[in-house]
């Protein structure tokens, strides 16, 4: 039996002067366990994966300036 989704994520990119603008936003569904059981939990996660993301958008600039 197929599990639904536990979020939605959408991405966009927009051309800025020579780079892009990249915009992601994130729906929560529904609550599952592996993603904390309060705010609290929530709140990191979110804080993380912000992290994350912006971590690999800087690499990835690097390397693009790099080649």
């Amino acid at each position: 039996m197929p599990l639904s989704p536990t979020s939605w994520i959408t991405q966009a990119f927009h051309p800025q002067g020579r780079g892009t603008v990249v915009e992601q936003s994130w729906q929560l569904l529904r609550l599952d366990p592996v993603l904390g059981t309060t705010r609290g939990d929530l709140d990191a996660l979110r804080d993380y994966m912000t992290n994350s993301v912006e971590a690999t958008l800087i690499s990835l600039a690097q390397w693009i300036a790099e080649e």
